[in-house]
């Protein structure tokens, strides 16, 4: 039990950093446009449309990776086992 609870704490500090890490680069970043862009309402939203962008990216990655290592994996395992089933009937039968 205290290994899981050990672990949700984990899990709830790396994301805690990882986004006060992408507000604190949201910000960087806007201070760099702003050097070259005047700073409107504009300018930020376009920082914010790319942050967003660039996170719906990564979602969409992770979520194939996912998909393609995990379901993927275990639906070519059961369709490698029927086949091998198959053969084994062809054989006993054949």
């Amino acid at each position: 039990m205290k290994i899981v609870m050990l672990s949700a704490v984990c899990l709830w500090l790396v994301f805690a950093v990882s986004g006060f890490a992408s507000l604190a680069l949201e910000i960087i970043w806007f201070r760099a446009l702003v050097m070259f862009v005047p700073a409107t309402i504009y300018a930020f939203t376009m920082i914010l449309a790319v942050v967003l962008a660039g996170l719906r990216w990564v979602g969409h990655c992770g979520g194939v990776w996912w998909w393609v290592e995990l379901i993927g994996r275990r639906r070519l395992e059961q369709h490698a086992g029927r086949i091998r089933s198959e053969r084994g009937r062809e054989r006993i039968h054949g």
